[in-house]
C-alpha cells in the first residue's frame, strides 16, 4: 500500500447539516431584527453541535488494531477476526470498523462495536474481498463514530503493520490444457510400463496432489496417505515460460490490464493443476530481470511463485536471453509460453523449438 496515510476527519452528518442551517437562519433573524427568542434559538442549536464536536476531540486516541498475516486470491471473499484494543481514559460508544485497501469490506459493510470499555479490547468479525492482486505490508482500517448526539462524524484511520498477500485468482483453463498434465503422466506410464520402475520408498501425500498413486494398504496400516516413489521412472518437469515483456517501442502500462491478469492467473492455475496431479514444473519469469522457479510441487512449494506474481508488473521489451530460448528447447516434457506482457515473441518462437505451446489472452 503506498501513498500517506490518511488522517482524521470530523464532518457533519446529515443530521448535523440540517441543524447548521437551521442555526444560521436564527443567527441571520436575530442580526436583522434584534430578537431576543432568535438568538436564544440559535444558541440552543449550537451547543449541541459544539458539544458533540468538543466530545469526539482525541476520541480515538490509545486506539489499535491486531490481525495476523493474511494470504489470499484476487476476488476471494474471507471472513478476518481483528482485535481492537482501547487504551484511552474514556470508554468508545457506536464504533463502526471498516477497512480499506488491498483487502476491502464487501459493500460498503463492515463491524459495529456498541461498547469498548477504558483499557479493554474487542473480538470483531469482519467480511472482506481482495479487491485485486497485490502484496502490501500495512492494512488500512477506518473506525467511524457518531456518538453521542449523531450531528458530528469523526473518522480516524489505524494502519496495524502486517504483511497481505494476495496471489492472482484462479480460472478455467481450456479442457486440453487442464487436461493435459494426467493425460500424458498416464501415457508415459503405459509406453514405458511398470516392469522398467523400482520402488524406491514411501512418502506423505503433499497438499494440493490427488490419490490417484496413493499405496492403500500402506496408507491404512500408517493411518495417513503415503504414496510410492519409484526409481527408475521418467521425471519431466513441466517446463513454464512467463513473458512480462511489452513489444518494442510500447511503454509497459499501455498494456490492457485485463489481458494481463488473465496471463497470470492462467500461470498460476496451471501450475497448481500439475502440482496437483503430482507433477512438478521449472518456471521463469522473464521481464527486467529473469527470476526461475525449480521444481514448483516437488521440491519447492507453489506458494513462493504465487507470491512473487502477488506484484508482477509488465516490463519494457528486451530480447530474450538465448539460454532461456535453449531451455525451453531442451524440455523432454510439457512446455508452455504465457504471453503476459503483449509480445508476440514471433522471431523468438522459431527459435524455442516447434514443442511450445502458446497461452495468451484473446477479446
Amino acid at each position: 500500500m503506498s501513498g500517506k496515510t490518511p488522517r482524521p476527519v470530523l464532518d457533519l452528518t446529515p443530521t448535523g447539516r440540517a441543524v447548521v442551517i437551521l442555526a444560521s437562519l436564527a443567527l441571520g433573524a436575530a442580526w436583522t431584527t434584534g430578537s431576543e427568542p432568535a438568538r436564544v434559538a440559535a444558541c440552543l442549536l449550537l451547543a449541541p453541535l459544539l458539544t458533540d464536536w468538543v466530545c469526539k476531540l482525541r476520541r480515538f486516541d490509545g486506539v489499535t488494531i491486531s490481525v495476523g498475516k493474511r494470504r489470499t486470491r484476487a476476488g476471494a471473499v474471507l471472513h478476518e477476526a481483528i482485535t481492537l484494543q482501547h487504551r484511552g481514559r474514556r470508554a468508545l460508544w457506536h464504533v463502526h470498523v471498516t477497512e480499506h485497501g488491498l483487502l476491502a469490506s464487501t459493500r460498503g459493510q463492515g463491524a459495529h462495536v456498541e461498547h469498548v470499555p477504558s483499557l479493554g479490547a474487542r473480538e470483531l468479525q469482519l467480511t472482506l474481498r481482495a479487491r485485486t492482486r497485490g502484496r502490501a505490508s500495512t492494512r488500512l482500517f477506518v473506525l467511524t463514530t457518531q456518538h453521542p448526539f449523531g450531528l458530528v462524524r469523526l473518522s480516524t484511520p489505524v494502519n496495524p503493520a502486517t504483511l497481505v498477500i494476495a496471489e492472482p485468482a484462479r480460472i478455467a483453463l481450456p479442457m486440453p490444457i487442464g487436461d493435459h498434465g494426467r493425460d500424458n503422466e498416464d501415457a508415459h506410464d503405459s509406453v514405458r510400463g511398470r516392469d522398467a520402475e523400482a520402488f524406491y520408498a514411501l512418502r506423505e501425500v503433499r497438499d494440493g496432489e490427488d490419490f490417484a498413486r496413493v499405496h492403500a494398504l500402506r496408507s491404512a496400516s500408517l493411518g495417513t496417505p503415503v504414496r510410492v516413489v519409484r526409481r527408475g521412472a521418467a521425471q519431466h518437469h513441466v517446463r513454464l515460460l512467463l513473458d512480462l515483456r511489452s513489444p518494442p517501442g510500447r511503454l509497459p502500462h499501455r498494456h490492457q490490464d485485463h489481458a494481463f491478469e488473465w496471463a497470470l492467473s492462467a500461470a498460476t492455475t496451471l501450475v497448481e493443476q500439475f502440482a496437483r496431479h503430482g507433477r512438478a514444473c521449472d518456471v521463469v519469469v522473464l521481464g527486467k530481470n529473469r527470476v526461475s522457479f525449480e521444481g514448483l510441487g516437488d521440491r519447492t512449494p507453489p506458494s513462493a511463485f504465487f507470491e512473487h506474481l502477488a506484484s508482477a508488473r509488465p516490463h519494457g521489451y528486451a530480447p530474450a536471453p538465448e539460454a532461456t530460448l535453449a531451455w525451453l528447447a531442451a524440455g523432454a516434457g510439457d512446455v508452455f509460453w504465457i504471453m503476459a506482457g503483449g509480445f508476440a515473441a514471433t522471431n523468438e518462437r522459431e527459435r524455442a523449438g516447434g514443442r511450445v505451446q502458446w497461452l495468451e489472452w484473446v477479446a
